[in-house]
């Protein structure tokens, strides 16, 4: 038995199911492992849950909304930072206190949006996720792991996922 064989057959079947959904992503050789191990343990291959246009605009809506927030921050951030060198004086004391609820406000509504939006996703871990969120840098890198996230619960679904978040299509269950 391969070293790949042994680490398939040690898997869950719910990892192998999960990994025979998306045999494309392997090596050729590791689709071969995978499937042997798929018909070996005389597994079946779960039905597609349908996936209704009201979903899957909340995952549009949240995901979105999320990348606003994240911008939001990134901009007061940097602003803050670097900004006071551009603007009169007068007019950074009188921003600054904004900027700071803006700050506040985006560090709390970032994991919260990221939560709700994990969870639509149907992420085992939603809410580990979402603490670390707290974090203005992992709210950035969030942005771009969220689209891989995204686009997988699209294939699984049978929905195309575009750069702002799931499309609208027509194939969906109303």
């Amino acid at each position: 038995m391969t070293d790949l064989e042994e680490l398939w057959k040690g898997k869950s079947d719910g990892q192998v199911l999960e990994a025979v959904a998306y045999l494309s992503d392997y090596s050729d050789e590791a689709g071969r492992v995978i499937q042997a191990e798929f018909d070996r343990r005389q597994l079946q291959m779960p039905t597609r849950r349908p996936v209704s246009a009201t979903d899957v605009a909340a995952v549009t809506r949240l995901h979105r909304r999320f990348a606003r927030l994240v911008v939001a921050q990134w901009s007061v951030l940097l602003f803050l930072v670097f900004g006071g060198d551009f603007v009169p004086n007068g007019m950074v004391s009188t921003l600054w206190p904004v900027l700071t609820l803006v700050l506040l406000g985006t560090l709390i509504a970032i994991p919260v949006t990221g939560y709700q939006l994990l969870k639509r996703l149907e992420v085992d871990t939603p809410g580990r996720t979402a603490a670390l969120m707290y974090m203005p840098l992992f709210g950035l890198l969030s942005l771009f792991g969220l689209k891989a996230i995204e686009e997988r619960w699209g294939k699984l679904h049978g929905i195309e996922v575009g750069v702002l978040g799931p499309r609208e299509q027509a194939g969906v269950a109303k």
